[in-house]
Formats: C-alpha cells, sequence, structure tokens
C-alpha cells in the first residue's frame, strides 16, 4: 500500500512511502518480537487484522496500530502486483503447505481458491507427483485453477467429499 497520512508517533515513514505488513500486530522490541515470533507480540495483546475491534487489512485504506514496529517499506524494484503478496496471501500460503507435511505422493485438497489457496496451490504443483484438487463455487477462480494445473472441483455441484474418498481410496 502507499502512506497516506501519518500519526505523531510515526517517525520512519512519510506520505508516499510504498509499505506492506504482516498480518499481526507488533511492536518489533519485545521479547517476542526479537525472536521473530511477531504473531505472539507482548505488547499489541496479539492483535490480528479483523479481530477484536481492528479492522481488516484487504481495504482500499488501513489504520496500522505500532506502525514503527511492523511496518516495512517495498523495494522500488518490487513493483505493486507483486508486492500485494508480500503481506499476507504468499506467507499463508507457505506456513500452510509447510504445516501440512505434505509429501510428494499426497492427495492433497485446498479449500478455496481466493488469493492464498491459487498461492498454496502453484507451492503444491511443485512438490506433488499428481496435481492438488482445489474446492471452490466461484467460477472464474475454478477456470483459474485449472489454468494452474490444479483439479478444480465447483462444491455448488460436484459431490467434492466422493471424489476426494475416491482420489484417496476411501482415506478422504
Amino acid at each position: 500500500g502507499e502512506v497516506v497520512a501519518i500519526g505523531s508517533e510515526v517517525a520512519r515513514f512519510s506520505v508516499g512511502d510504498r509499505v506492506t505488513f504482516p498480518f499481526s500486530v507488533s511492536c518489533g522490541t519485545c521479547h517476542m518480537c526479537s525472536l521473530g515470533m511477531t504473531g505472539h507480540c507482548e505488547i499489541s495483546g496479539k492483535a490480528i487484522y479483523g479481530f477484536r475491534g481492528l479492522a481488516g487489512s484487504h481495504a482500499e485504506f488501513v489504520r496500522v496500530p505500532m506502525a514503527e514496529g511492523h511496518l516495512r517499506r517495498v523495494p522500488h524494484e518490487v513493483d505493486d502486483t507483486a508486492a500485494v503478496l508480500l503481506s499476507c496471501n504468499l506467507p499463508a500460503a507457505l506456513i500452510v503447505v509447510d504445516a501440512a507435511g505434505v509429501q510428494r505422493d499426497d492427495v492433497v485438497a485446498v479449500v478455496g481458491a481466493g488469493p492464498t489457496g491459487l498461492l498454496a496451490l502453484q507451492i503444491l504443483t511443485d512438490r506433488l507427483e499428481q496435481p492438488p484438487f482445489v474446492l471452490d463455487k466461484v467460477p472464474h477462480r475454478l477456470e483459474r485453477v485449472a489454468s494452474l494445473g490444479g483439479i478444480p472441483i465447483d462444491v455448488g455441484t460436484e459431490p467434492a467429499a466422493d471424489i476426494i474418498a475416491e482420489a484417496t481410496g476411501g482415506a478422504g
């Protein structure tokens, strides 16, 4: 995003700066932040955009509390299209795929073909022997799944559980 206004405690950023930030609010200086575990910030109370009174971050304008601690400049070499992926979507997709412990011969289903789901699909396509299933009901998203090499399942019209059960020999 672009900084359009700054508060009195913000010194590192100026109006017009291109910036990004993670899904959680962090001070950048407490013990947990110094360990790189900013989602467990002791000062912000583990605040997350979109929860407990803090508006979501996928909006035209976003209030960024503790901006000095977790806002990051986007390098000039990174265009806006790529920069959008740096805050929430790509890190979330990477974390989920890694946390799942996916093995090369696994049968995998991704629920949702929004930005994060499509990024997970692309990561999984490189890690799996067979394409992952992707469940959604939005036609243009399902078309995108197919174009990226996934197996689209329209949950509005197809029996997703049966399709996946068949692909896994009933294991689901």
